[in-house]
């Protein structure tokens, strides 16, 4: 029942022209959660908004440091997986024709920064080559500009040609941390109030998410990303497309119904 009418009740029943205010000590009921209020939230936990991920961005360029904003910048705008992002090597990256060719992936036994191995992709469908927007390739060149100037003033760089690797400390020149990263993402997240519980690979959703909701078609997505099928990322697909579909309908319905 709305406030007007408690309003209306009580006014009546205080000058006497009813017997009883019926809405006195009444518990409105709350509203179930339908199955599938539940599903479509479950789903939105797994990626960013486009606004959750600019507010992100934002927050990691200005309060932290040139690596991790080049690392989160590069894996939102070309939803790699955190291990063939670790393993990209600066010949692996084309500034002239704009692209990154994923065909390798690092793997580390426990997490030991000095032990590690570059192995095959996941599958054939990781190896391959993808566009990448100016803005990843020019934070691309920012760092590799960086790492130059350490190199000069640090001897015993680990020199190996890795894009991301840490720029200081005793493991210099090391690709970074898998472990670490994930870790900062999660703090990152909780520093701008974000709570979705995300994962180094569910940030890979959110490239999937926003693709999705550019109108960018399943396979060509499965092709940039590298994965011949996945049930998640086609359920996040899904989820994001039927409210594009749902915009593009009722566009439609309100151009038809515009008065010559």
């Amino acid at each position: 029942m709305n406030i007007v009418g408690k309003l209306i009740f009580k006014y009546a029943f205080e000058n006497n022209l009813i017997e009883k205010n019926p809405t006195e000590n009444v518990v409105i009921p709350k509203r179930i959660t339908t199955i599938e209020e539940l599903k479509e939230k479950s789903l939105e936990e797994l990626y960013l908004t486009k606004k959750e991920l600019l507010t992100f961005l934002d927050y990691v360029r200005k309060n932290t440091n040139i690596l991790d904003y080049s690392i989160f910048l590069t894996l939102a705008y070309t939803g790699i997986r955190i291990g063939e992002l670790l393993a990209l090597q600066w010949d692996d990256i084309d500034f002239v024709n704009e692209t990154i060719s994923v065909h390798k992936t690092l793997f580390r036994n426990e997490n030991r920064i000095q032990e590690y191995e570059l192995t095959t992709p996941k599958t054939k469908k990781s190896n391959r080559v993808i566009s990448v927007d100016k803005i990843v390739l020019e934070q691309l060149s920012s760092i590799n500009f960086e790492q130059m100037k350490i190199k000069q003033e640090f001897p015993a760089y680990h020199d190996k040609n890795f894009v991301f690797a840490k720029l200081q400390g005793d493991f210099t020149g090391y690709p970074e941390s898998r472990r670490a990263i994930g870790f900062r993402l999660k703090r990152y997240l909780q520093k701008i109030g974000i709570t979705k519980n995300l994962s180094l690979h569910k940030f890979r959703h959110t490239h999937v998410s926003l693709l999705a909701q550019a109108g960018v078609d399943l396979q060509a997505i499965q092709e940039r990303i590298g994965h011949e099928d996945s049930k998640t990322m086609r359920k996040v697909y899904l989820h994001v497309t039927k409210e594009v579909n749902k915009q593009a309908v009722e566009k439609f319905a309100e151009l038809m119904h515009q008065q010559n």
